[in-house]
């Protein structure tokens, strides 16, 4: 199992920001099993991802 300190996880603003897509389609990824939260926060279920993940999906998909 891996711990992860609250510095290792970014929100879906954030995400979008690093991969340069919009906020709107990171939720279509997440829905289409494209992206995978690493976990949610609060009553309201805030989506939370691994930076380490998104920072190596934005680096693969700038090989491309």
């Amino acid at each position: 199992m891996m711990y992860m300190n609250h510095l290792d996880l970014i929100g879906t603003k954030d995400v979008a920001r690093i991969i340069g897509r919009s906020r709107a389609t990171v939720l279509r990824m997440v829905q289409a099993g494209e992206l995978t939260p690493a976990g949610f926060i609060g009553n309201r279920k805030i989506r939370v991802f691994s930076r380490a993940e998104i920072e190596a999906l934005a680096r693969n998909e700038g090989a491309k």
